[in-house]
């Protein structure tokens, strides 16, 4: 695993990357694996070179993340497994029923806010997600209104300055947990500058998830949709 899967069932699974997904050459050894997938956010080069030298097989996945491609990405990894074309087809099938319902629902209880998905690290580094960081279409499945396509980024992460964010005026921000660690929860990020500004600072309107759930878009994005719609909209009442 690398050092963003943080989801219970990874904690005894040998970590191989020295810091969010750069490599790390003899713990990768040391694990014995029958093949190592990644894709091109993954390096450094000379480490895939190194493990396609003494003969571990690499394979190369798409590296952009959305709903739309998670059916392909699971072609990808199926194939790369060797699993039958039929199993594989079983998960494309059960995702994409679980996501069509949950977007269905999240939908449905949207209250069509704007909101920007915040890579953040520490009080004064922040990037919005764009196109191709499966942010644009992660809001839009949950109903609300993405900051950054409404802003015209063209890029997948997009430094934000001060007067951007004041500019951008989100309703809620969307963050990683360890990220809002590092800025010191909730009050670190609704009192950083630019952010004080904005109704989603003015009314601590803030949403941490997992790092490794947030932009995964794998067999778990219906769970992960209607967990982000619980938490922005809140969970309906029963009648």
């Amino acid at each position: 695993r690398d050092k963003t899967a943080d989801f219970p069932a990874a904690q005894n699974i040998p970590l191989v990357t020295t810091k969010a997904h750069v490599l790390n050459a003899e713990k990768i050894i040391a694990a014995r694996p029958s093949v190592v997938i990644v894709d091109y956010s993954v390096g450094p080069g000379a480490v895939i070179h190194q493990l396609r030298d003494i003969g571990i097989p690499v394979v190369y996945i798409d590296a952009e993340r959305s709903i739309s491609l998670i059916p392909k990405v699971i072609n990808q990894v199926g194939h790369a497994l060797g699993v039958k074309q039929e199993q594989i087809d079983k998960v494309v099938k059960s995702t994409q029923s679980e996501a069509k319902q949950a977007i269905k629902r999240a939908q449905a209880m949207s209250d069509h806010r704007r909101i920007a998905v915040l890579v953040i690290r520490g009080t004064n580094v922040a990037f919005i997600g764009g196109p191709g960081s499966g942010a644009d279409e992660l809001v839009g499945a949950l109903g609300g209104v993405d900051v950054g396509k409404d802003a015209g980024l063209t890029q997948d992460f997009t430094p934000m300055t001060p007067e951007a964010m004041v500019k951008a005026a989100p309703d809620t921000v969307i963050v990683m947990s360890d990220g809002m660690k590092s800025a010191g929860g909730v009050d670190g990020i609704v009192s950083a500058p630019g952010m004080a500004q904005t109704p989603a600072g003015k009314n601590r309107s803030v949403v941490d998830i997992l790092d490794s759930a947030l932009f995964s878009f794998g067999p778990g994005v219906g769970d992960l949709i209607n967990a982000l719609a619980d938490a922005l909209y809140g969970k309906p009442q029963k009648k």
